[in-house]
């Protein structure tokens, strides 16, 4: 068995959505070796800070938030699926994933390359588009979830979200990752009651 980390590191001044109500992260030391004889940091981040999970109550009012979201959700069997001819400014159309065997206990994984830009800061600059056609085949199929290193679209979000199944967000070294099918852990941290939040992301392959 072999674990491949997903997820993105957490810094000052790193990737983050444009669009100015997201708080940018940021990290300060409250106490020290010296003064308090332990070290402690004091996080600032959004709920769709680097890599993270999207709950339905993200575009819904009173829809299951983070912590009602069940475990089994987030941990399970996933398909791999591989869109390398994918360019910017292009489109990611129900004719690229609609061969896919899903079922209602598997999620999707989508590798289109995009996510090596993730700290070229060009990862939200013409970006290829994921239809909501291409969405709605894969609810439909029954896929619990959709993880993806594409910025995802409102209308994207509304179908997926909107049907109770949940979005990964964000992720990188997916070139890692040789198997069509493994199994994914996508964990994250348990808020009480918001819309989503940051998670470590672990493919594993047997």
């Amino acid at each position: 068995m072999r674990m491949i980390d997903l997820s993105v590191d957490l810094f000052e001044g790193m990737t983050m959505f444009t669009g100015g109500y997201h708080a940018p992260f940021s990290s300060e030391i409250t106490g020290t070796y010296e003064d308090n004889g332990c070290l402690v940091h004091r996080l600032v981040l959004a709920t769709h800070t680097g890599t993270h999970i999207d709950a339905p109550a993200h575009f819904f009012q009173g829809a299951a938030t983070i912590d009602q979201v069940p475990l089994d959700m987030l941990v399970g069997d996933c398909l791999v699926c591989r869109l390398q001819d994918i360019r910017e400014n292009s489109h990611v159309i129900a004719g690229h994933i609609s061969h896919l065997e899903v079922n209602q206990n598997v999620g999707v994984l989508i590798n289109t390359g995009w996510h090596r830009r993730w700290d070229s800061g060009g990862f939200y600059k013409d970006f290829p588009v994921f239809e909501p056609e291409a969405a709605q085949v894969l609810v439909d199929k029954g896929a619990k979830f959709i993880a993806c290193d594409l910025p995802l679209g409102a209308e994207v979000h509304k179908i997926v979200l909107g049907a109770g199944r949940l979005l990964v967000e964000n992720l990188v070294n997916l070139d890692s990752i040789e198997s069509d099918r493994i199994k994914l852990l996508a964990l994250p941290l348990k808020v009480r009651g918001v819309d989503g939040a940051p998670a470590r992301v672990v493919a594993i392959v047997e």
